[in-house]
Protein backbone atom coordinates (compact mmCIF):
# COMPACT_ATOMS: atom_id res chain seq x y z
CA UNK A 1 0.00 0.00 0.00
CA UNK A 2 1.32 3.34 -0.92
CA UNK A 3 1.33 5.44 1.91
CA UNK A 4 1.98 9.41 1.14
CA UNK A 5 2.57 12.18 3.48
CA UNK A 6 -0.27 14.53 4.51
CA UNK A 7 -0.59 17.53 6.95
CA UNK A 8 -2.87 19.69 8.18
CA UNK A 9 -1.93 22.50 10.22
CA UNK A 10 -4.00 25.17 11.98
CA UNK A 11 -3.26 28.94 13.50
CA UNK A 12 -5.31 30.70 15.88
CA UNK A 13 -5.07 34.25 16.22
CA UNK A 14 -5.55 36.12 19.79
CA UNK A 15 -8.53 37.51 18.09
CA UNK A 16 -9.35 33.85 17.34
CA UNK A 17 -9.23 34.35 13.78
CA UNK A 18 -8.23 31.01 12.22
CA UNK A 19 -5.96 30.20 9.37
CA UNK A 20 -5.44 26.38 8.05
CA UNK A 21 -2.48 25.10 5.92
CA UNK A 22 -2.37 21.46 4.09
CA UNK A 23 1.34 21.57 3.54
CA UNK A 24 4.47 22.37 5.17
CA UNK A 25 8.57 22.44 4.32
CA UNK A 26 9.76 20.60 7.10
CA UNK A 27 8.26 19.83 10.82
CA UNK A 28 10.69 18.57 13.63
CA UNK A 29 9.46 18.17 17.42
CA UNK A 30 11.02 16.76 20.64
CA UNK A 31 9.18 15.43 23.23
CA UNK A 32 10.46 14.13 26.49
CA UNK A 33 10.07 13.11 30.00
CA UNK A 34 13.41 15.14 30.82
CA UNK A 35 11.60 18.64 29.24
CA UNK A 36 9.01 20.29 31.62
CA UNK A 37 8.19 22.08 27.54
CA UNK A 38 7.68 20.25 24.63
CA UNK A 39 8.87 22.40 21.62
CA UNK A 40 8.96 21.74 18.10
CA UNK A 41 10.05 23.92 14.70
CA UNK A 42 8.11 24.71 11.56
CA UNK A 43 9.37 25.24 8.06
CA UNK A 44 6.61 27.07 5.74
CA UNK A 45 6.73 29.09 2.47
CA UNK A 46 6.80 32.40 2.74
CA UNK A 47 3.84 33.30 0.64
CA UNK A 48 0.70 30.79 0.87
CA UNK A 49 -2.43 31.13 -1.31
CA UNK A 50 -5.49 32.15 0.97
CA UNK A 51 -9.29 31.34 0.08
CA UNK A 52 -11.37 34.78 0.99
CA UNK A 53 -15.41 34.11 0.17
CA UNK A 54 -14.21 31.83 -2.70
CA UNK A 55 -11.31 34.80 -3.87
CA UNK A 56 -7.95 33.29 -4.30
CA UNK A 57 -5.27 35.48 -3.26
CA UNK A 58 -2.04 35.19 -2.83
CA UNK A 59 -1.03 36.60 1.08
CA UNK A 60 2.37 36.55 3.20
CA UNK A 61 1.89 34.03 5.64
CA UNK A 62 4.11 36.53 8.31
CA UNK A 63 1.15 38.99 8.16
CA UNK A 64 -1.22 37.06 9.20
CA UNK A 65 0.52 34.98 12.29
CA UNK A 66 2.17 36.20 15.21
CA UNK A 67 4.00 35.12 18.33
CA UNK A 68 1.63 34.06 20.83
CA UNK A 69 -1.14 32.46 18.31
CA UNK A 70 -2.01 28.64 18.85
CA UNK A 71 -0.61 25.96 16.68
CA UNK A 72 -2.24 22.52 15.90
CA UNK A 73 -0.47 20.13 14.18
CA UNK A 74 -1.59 16.80 12.34
CA UNK A 75 0.68 14.42 10.88
CA UNK A 76 -0.46 11.49 8.70
CA UNK A 77 -0.48 9.58 5.50
CA UNK A 78 -3.22 9.70 3.03
CA UNK A 79 -5.44 12.12 4.78
CA UNK A 80 -5.92 9.89 8.09
CA UNK A 81 -4.11 12.31 10.17
CA UNK A 82 -3.44 12.34 14.10
CA UNK A 83 -2.94 15.38 16.41
CA UNK A 84 0.94 15.32 16.51
CA UNK A 85 1.52 18.36 18.37
CA UNK A 86 -0.69 21.42 19.72
CA UNK A 87 1.08 25.05 21.38
CA UNK A 88 2.12 28.48 20.45
CA UNK A 89 4.25 30.41 18.84
CA UNK A 90 6.87 31.43 20.83
CA UNK A 91 9.19 33.16 17.95
CA UNK A 92 8.62 33.53 14.07
CA UNK A 93 12.29 33.43 12.44
CA UNK A 94 11.70 35.63 8.96
CA UNK A 95 13.99 33.18 7.43
CA UNK A 96 13.44 31.11 3.65
CA UNK A 97 11.08 29.02 4.35
CA UNK A 98 9.66 31.19 7.33
CA UNK A 99 10.51 28.84 10.46
CA UNK A 100 8.92 29.09 13.46
CA UNK A 101 9.78 28.18 17.28
CA UNK A 102 6.36 26.65 18.91
CA UNK A 103 6.16 24.96 22.43
CA UNK A 104 3.44 22.79 23.90
CA UNK A 105 0.83 24.94 25.93
CA UNK A 106 3.05 25.27 29.34
CA UNK A 107 4.46 28.38 26.87
CA UNK A 108 1.25 29.74 29.14
CA UNK A 109 3.23 28.53 32.22
CA UNK A 110 5.69 31.84 31.28
CA UNK A 111 3.16 34.27 31.20
CA UNK A 112 1.64 33.99 34.65
CA UNK A 113 3.01 35.65 37.66
CA UNK A 114 3.17 33.67 41.64
CA UNK A 115 3.62 34.98 44.74
CA UNK A 116 3.05 32.77 47.69
CA UNK A 117 5.17 31.12 50.18
CA UNK A 118 5.18 27.67 51.14
CA UNK A 119 6.40 26.78 54.88
CA UNK A 120 5.89 22.65 55.19
CA UNK A 121 3.36 21.53 52.53
CA UNK A 122 3.13 18.63 49.89
CA UNK A 123 4.72 19.13 46.75
CA UNK A 124 0.40 18.57 45.48
CA UNK A 125 -0.39 22.20 47.38
CA UNK A 126 2.46 23.62 45.86
CA UNK A 127 1.52 22.17 41.86
CA UNK A 128 -2.71 22.70 42.36
CA UNK A 129 -1.55 26.19 43.38
CA UNK A 130 0.44 27.08 40.07
CA UNK A 131 -2.25 25.25 37.60
CA UNK A 132 -5.53 27.24 39.62
CA UNK A 133 -3.56 30.34 38.98
CA UNK A 134 -2.42 28.82 35.28
CA UNK A 135 -6.30 28.84 34.99
CA UNK A 136 -6.96 32.33 36.67
CA UNK A 137 -4.39 34.24 34.27
CA UNK A 138 -4.32 32.46 30.96
CA UNK A 139 -7.81 30.67 31.27
CA UNK A 140 -5.66 27.02 30.70
CA UNK A 141 -7.37 24.24 32.62
CA UNK A 142 -4.81 21.47 33.52
CA UNK A 143 -5.30 18.58 35.98
CA UNK A 144 -3.21 17.68 38.66
CA UNK A 145 -1.93 13.94 38.24
CA UNK A 146 -3.57 11.72 41.28
CA UNK A 147 -0.76 9.59 41.83
CA UNK A 148 1.73 12.19 42.61
CA UNK A 149 4.13 11.14 45.24
CA UNK A 150 4.25 12.57 48.81
CA UNK A 151 7.26 14.86 49.15
CA UNK A 152 7.48 17.45 51.59
CA UNK A 153 8.43 21.00 50.15
CA UNK A 154 9.85 23.66 52.64
CA UNK A 155 10.49 26.99 52.78
CA UNK A 156 9.35 27.41 48.99
CA UNK A 157 9.33 31.17 48.11
CA UNK A 158 7.88 32.18 44.70
CA UNK A 159 7.82 36.41 44.02
CA UNK A 160 6.55 37.22 40.56
CA UNK A 161 7.81 34.00 39.64
CA UNK A 162 6.75 32.54 36.22
CA UNK A 163 5.20 28.89 36.30
CA UNK A 164 7.95 27.33 34.40
CA UNK A 165 10.53 28.52 36.84
CA UNK A 166 8.65 27.28 39.78
CA UNK A 167 8.37 23.70 38.21
CA UNK A 168 12.43 24.01 37.49
CA UNK A 169 13.05 24.90 40.83
CA UNK A 170 11.30 21.90 42.29
CA UNK A 171 12.68 19.35 40.13
CA UNK A 172 16.13 21.04 41.19
CA UNK A 173 15.60 21.11 44.90
CA UNK A 174 12.74 17.66 45.39
CA UNK A 175 13.58 15.43 41.94
CA UNK A 176 10.25 15.83 41.22
CA UNK A 177 10.32 16.42 36.95
CA UNK A 178 6.87 17.50 35.26
CA UNK A 179 5.65 17.39 31.86
CA UNK A 180 2.33 17.96 30.34
CA UNK A 181 0.39 14.91 29.03
CA UNK A 182 -3.10 13.43 28.28
CA UNK A 183 -4.02 10.31 30.75
CA UNK A 184 -7.10 8.92 30.03
CA UNK A 185 -7.95 11.83 27.42
CA UNK A 186 -7.50 14.81 29.96
CA UNK A 187 -4.87 17.40 29.85
CA UNK A 188 -2.48 16.65 33.19
CA UNK A 189 0.74 18.05 34.17
CA UNK A 190 2.77 15.29 35.16
CA UNK A 191 4.44 15.69 38.42
CA UNK A 192 6.55 12.75 39.87
CA UNK A 193 9.71 10.43 39.47
CA UNK A 194 11.63 10.16 36.40
CA UNK A 195 10.15 7.14 34.84
CA UNK A 196 7.33 7.17 37.19
CA UNK A 197 4.04 6.94 34.85
CA UNK A 198 3.86 4.69 32.26
CA UNK A 199 0.94 4.49 29.50
CA UNK A 200 0.33 2.18 26.67
CA UNK A 201 2.10 0.19 25.19
CA UNK A 202 3.08 0.07 21.60
CA UNK A 203 3.87 -2.97 19.89
CA UNK A 204 7.30 -3.22 17.79
CA UNK A 205 8.62 -6.11 15.80
CA UNK A 206 12.34 -5.27 14.89
CA UNK A 207 13.00 -4.97 10.94
CA UNK A 208 9.41 -5.38 10.49
CA UNK A 209 7.87 -1.97 11.20
CA UNK A 210 11.06 -0.34 11.95
CA UNK A 211 13.08 1.54 9.77
CA UNK A 212 16.77 1.31 11.80
CA UNK A 213 17.60 -0.16 14.46
CA UNK A 214 21.45 0.24 13.98
CA UNK A 215 21.51 2.80 17.20
CA UNK A 216 20.28 0.63 19.78
CA UNK A 217 23.02 -0.92 22.03
CA UNK A 218 22.61 -3.99 23.70
CA UNK A 219 24.30 -4.83 27.30
CA UNK A 220 24.06 -8.26 29.02
CA UNK A 221 22.92 -8.23 32.59
CA UNK A 222 25.66 -6.74 34.67
CA UNK A 223 27.24 -4.85 32.09
CA UNK A 224 26.47 -1.65 33.03
CA UNK A 225 27.02 -0.29 36.30
CA UNK A 226 25.68 2.49 38.17
CA UNK A 227 25.84 4.98 41.53
CA UNK A 228 22.55 5.99 43.34
CA UNK A 229 22.47 9.54 44.50
CA UNK A 230 20.06 9.26 47.10
CA UNK A 231 18.61 12.48 48.80
CA UNK A 232 16.56 11.75 51.91
CA UNK A 233 14.08 14.48 53.61
CA UNK A 234 13.57 13.14 57.30
CA UNK A 235 10.29 13.98 59.10
CA UNK A 236 11.51 17.42 60.47
CA UNK A 237 12.75 18.64 57.59
CA UNK A 238 16.70 17.42 57.32
CA UNK A 239 18.09 16.53 54.46
CA UNK A 240 20.61 13.83 53.97
CA UNK A 241 22.61 13.06 50.98
CA UNK A 242 24.21 9.47 50.31
CA UNK A 243 25.57 7.58 47.43
CA UNK A 244 25.38 3.99 46.58
CA UNK A 245 26.89 1.54 43.99
CA UNK A 246 29.70 1.97 41.65
CA UNK A 247 31.32 5.74 42.17
CA UNK A 248 32.39 5.69 38.63
CA UNK A 249 29.16 3.51 37.19
CA UNK A 250 25.83 6.23 35.44
CA UNK A 251 24.27 8.44 38.10
CA UNK A 252 20.39 7.87 38.89
CA UNK A 253 18.78 10.18 41.34
CA UNK A 254 16.72 9.04 43.58
CA UNK A 255 14.73 11.10 46.54
CA UNK A 256 12.73 10.09 49.58
CA UNK A 257 10.80 11.01 52.50
CA UNK A 258 9.40 10.25 55.83
CA UNK A 259 11.48 7.65 58.56
CA UNK A 260 14.63 5.61 56.65
CA UNK A 261 16.82 4.38 58.30
CA UNK A 262 20.31 4.43 56.61
CA UNK A 263 20.48 0.77 56.00
CA UNK A 264 16.76 0.25 54.80
CA UNK A 265 18.00 3.48 51.93
CA UNK A 266 20.71 1.29 51.05
CA UNK A 267 18.48 -1.60 50.98
CA UNK A 268 16.05 0.43 48.40
CA UNK A 269 19.33 2.00 46.30
CA UNK A 270 20.50 -1.97 45.81
CA UNK A 271 17.31 -2.86 44.83
CA UNK A 272 17.06 -0.16 42.00
CA UNK A 273 20.85 -0.77 40.72
CA UNK A 274 19.41 -4.61 40.29
CA UNK A 275 17.09 -3.65 38.28
CA UNK A 276 18.98 -0.93 36.14
CA UNK A 277 22.00 -3.56 35.61
CA UNK A 278 19.19 -6.38 34.07
CA UNK A 279 20.71 -5.27 30.78
CA UNK A 280 19.17 -4.67 27.33
CA UNK A 281 18.78 -2.64 24.96
CA UNK A 282 19.55 1.39 25.33
CA UNK A 283 19.43 3.77 22.30
CA UNK A 284 16.96 5.03 19.70
CA UNK A 285 15.42 3.36 16.94
CA UNK A 286 13.66 4.87 13.61
CA UNK A 287 10.59 3.85 12.61
CA UNK A 288 7.11 5.27 10.88
CA UNK A 289 4.86 7.50 11.78
CA UNK A 290 2.43 4.67 13.09
CA UNK A 291 2.07 3.01 15.05
CA UNK A 292 2.12 6.24 17.00
CA UNK A 293 4.17 6.88 20.52
CA UNK A 294 4.88 9.19 23.20
CA UNK A 295 7.31 9.69 25.95
CA UNK A 296 5.88 7.53 28.81
CA UNK A 297 4.83 4.61 26.48
CA UNK A 298 6.05 1.03 26.70
CA UNK A 299 8.01 -0.01 23.66
CA UNK A 300 7.16 -3.48 23.65
CA UNK A 301 10.06 -4.79 20.99
CA UNK A 302 10.50 -8.03 19.93
CA UNK A 303 13.60 -9.42 18.30
CA UNK A 304 12.88 -12.48 16.68
CA UNK A 305 16.98 -12.31 15.38
CA UNK A 306 17.83 -12.37 19.24
CA UNK A 307 15.01 -12.98 20.95
CA UNK A 308 16.73 -13.11 24.47
CA UNK A 309 16.33 -8.99 23.60
CA UNK A 310 12.97 -8.95 23.34
CA UNK A 311 10.66 -7.59 26.24
CA UNK A 312 9.24 -3.91 27.06
CA UNK A 313 11.30 -0.72 27.39
CA UNK A 314 10.56 2.51 28.53
CA UNK A 315 10.52 5.39 25.94
CA UNK A 316 11.74 8.57 27.46
CA UNK A 317 12.12 10.45 24.02
CA UNK A 318 10.53 10.93 20.84
CA UNK A 319 11.68 12.79 17.82
CA UNK A 320 9.67 13.33 14.80
CA UNK A 321 10.40 14.42 11.11
CA UNK A 322 8.34 15.13 8.61
CA UNK A 323 9.17 16.98 5.18
CA UNK A 324 11.41 14.71 2.98
CA UNK A 325 10.62 11.47 4.94
CA UNK A 326 7.98 10.97 7.89
CA UNK A 327 9.86 9.37 10.80
CA UNK A 328 9.96 8.81 14.43
CA UNK A 329 12.69 7.85 16.65
CA UNK A 330 11.91 6.86 20.28
CA UNK A 331 14.80 6.73 22.75
CA UNK A 332 14.81 3.78 25.28
CA UNK A 333 16.78 3.90 28.76
CA UNK A 334 15.95 1.72 30.80
CA UNK A 335 14.31 -2.31 29.97
CA UNK A 336 11.25 -2.79 32.91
Amino acid sequence: MYLRQTCNIEFETKAGIKYRLKGLHAYDGKKSVHQTIQNCKLELPLSVMYRNNEILERVKLIDKIKEGDKVTIWLGYNDNNTQEFNGFIKRINPKMPLELEVEDELYLMRKIRLTKVFKKNDVKEVITYILDELYKQQGLKVAVYADMPKVEVFNFWMNQANGITALQELEEKYLVNSFLTEINGIKTLYVGLMYGLKKNTVKYIFNRNTITIEDLKYSNPGDRTFKVEMRHVSESGKVTTYDFGDPKGEVQKIQLEGSWTEAALKHYADGVIQGLQAGGYKGSFTTFLIPKIEPADIGDCTDNQFKERSGNYYISTVTTKFGSGARRTPEIEIRL
